[in-house]
């Protein structure tokens, strides 16, 4: 393909606790779960951490020490292009991503 191709990721996420301020640069830390805007998608639960720049998503953690697991993607968040709540009150996180073809 030789043309720029452009598509949107939304994601659904429903905060299971509070999160709390740490060090290091992160904002924000926890399990929320997480909906993909995919036919038949499931509500998975996840690991996020939030910074001043980027959203982390990463697997749920089966370990006691740690609740967070394998890195699944990152997301700028200047590419984050709307926050809505949908009708459960569920914070709909919108973003343009950009894919380019050579």
């Amino acid at each position: 393909m030789g043309a720029d191709e452009t598509s949107t990721a939304v994601s659904t996420v429903v905060a299971k606790q509070s999160m709390a301020s740490v060090a290091s640069g992160t904002l924000l830390k926890g399990l929320l779960w997480q909906q993909r805007d995919k036919i038949f998608s499931r509500w998975k639960e996840r690991f996020f951490i939030l910074t001043n720049d980027y959203l982390q998503c990463f697997k749920r953690g089966t370990s006691r020490i740690t609740e967070m697991g394998g890195f699944i993607f990152k997301l700028r968040l200047s590419e984050v292009s709307s926050i809505e709540r949908d009708r459960e009150n569920r914070a709909v996180i919108q973003a343009n991503v950009f894919l380019f073809y050579a």
